[in-house]
């Protein structure tokens, strides 16, 4: 089910849901303790503690594939883009 059946965002802070990492540096991880899903910590093109080096991209579909299927960031090998419904536990509706 979702999080919110359960209440768990009632009950608990942004800060303890979502924990940040950089175990390889410049490139942090942000793991979800709801779903058990990890996200690469920068958009694609940054990197850094606070993402501040690079250039942001914004690649169309097909490109955002290619991207996760090479890409090597935190120490994972094996991203992916997220599906429908993992993606709006994550959307930023402010943004």
């Amino acid at each position: 089910g979702q999080d919110a059946q359960s209440g768990w965002d009632i009950q608990y802070t942004e800060i303890e849901r979502f924990t940040r990492t950089v175990a390889v540096a410049d490139e942090p991880v942000v793991a979800d303790q709801v779903t058990g899903l990890m996200w690469q910590g920068c958009g694609s093109g940054l990197r850094g503690t606070a993402c501040e080096v690079g250039s942001e991209s914004t690649p169309d579909w097909i490109s955002a594939l290619s991207y996760c299927e090479t890409l090597g960031w935190g120490g994972y090998e094996d991203w992916r883009l997220p599906d429908p419904f993992e993606l709006v536990s994550i959307v930023d509706y402010g943004r």
